[in-house]
């Protein structure tokens, strides 16, 4: 049996090294299209009827889960393709579905392929599982912040945040899965970021996500986190803190 396959990627480049390694997976795979436009993606989907697509994730004007949030019917496998290992991974997985990660190697793709073939000839709930994604993907999206970094852009779930701290025009963000994230913006700018009742700016250097302090020492004058980290409270925004945390 052969397989038809639809490519989508804003980056030609991709296109062309993803290419190369599907026809190295074996002569059943047939690429019938390539679209480097996410706008026109749909459309060609959807005129190819294709068995397998697949579909990076972060596109500028219309990333993957939008791209397939326009196709009426999905009665295709997708296979996401990401260089962002955070983002929408949980989401893909629970809902049965498989990505690989950039850059790609030619055993992951033939490991996906493999698996796309046996959901290809069991295909009866494949247009319900892929909407029920798309609908957690929007939930999720409509929480997240997207933080530009030197290596590209993570999405962040407000609530994953434990602490930011400054220093001058870098930040490090703290988040709950014990990352450091070095960002190249002030605290004031983070603050109209993270603009949530849940964020306190306890110092000048200092942002807190109050749902992760531990617990106040009136002695240091220090708020304890649940990582343990120690972040001072400065005078003048010690009355702010008692209303904030509702003393």
């Amino acid at each position: 049996m052969s397989y038809n396959i639809v490519i989508v990627d804003d980056e030609i480049n991709a296109i062309e090294a993803l290419e190369e390694v599907i026809k190295l997976c074996g002569n059943q795979y047939n690429i019938v299209a390539k679209c480097s436009n996410p706008l026109e993606a749909a459309n060609i989907i959807t005129e190819h009827n294709p068995d397998i697509v697949f579909m990076d994730i972060e596109m500028p004007g219309l990333n993957g889960f939008g791209v397939l949030e326009q196709v009426v019917d999905i009665n295709f496998q997708t296979i996401f393709v990401t260089a962002y290992e955070q983002y929408a991974i949980k989401a893909i997985k629970k809902n049965a579905l498989d990505y690989i990660l950039k850059p790609i190697n030619i055993s992951e793709i033939k490991d996906a392929l493999i698996n796309a073939e046996k959901r290809v000839d069991n295909n009866k709930e494949t247009n319900r599982v892929h909407k029920e994604l798309i609908e957690k993907i929007r939930k999720e999206d409509s929480k997240k912040i997207k933080i530009s970094t030197n290596k590209g852009i993570d999405f962040l779930d407000p609530d994953e945040i434990v602490r930011i701290e400054a220093d001058g025009a870098y930040s490090t963000i703290y988040t709950t899965d014990m990352s450091e994230i070095l960002i190249t913006k002030t605290i004031k700018e983070l603050l109209k970021v993270v603009d949530s009742d849940s964020f306190f700016r306890a110092h000048r250097s200092h942002i807190v996500n109050t749902n992760f302090i531990n617990k106040y020492n009136k002695e240091t004058n220090m708020l304890i986190m649940t990582d343990n980290s120690q972040v001072p409270i400065s005078r003048r925004r010690y009355s702010d803190f008692r209303n904030t945390v509702g003393l």
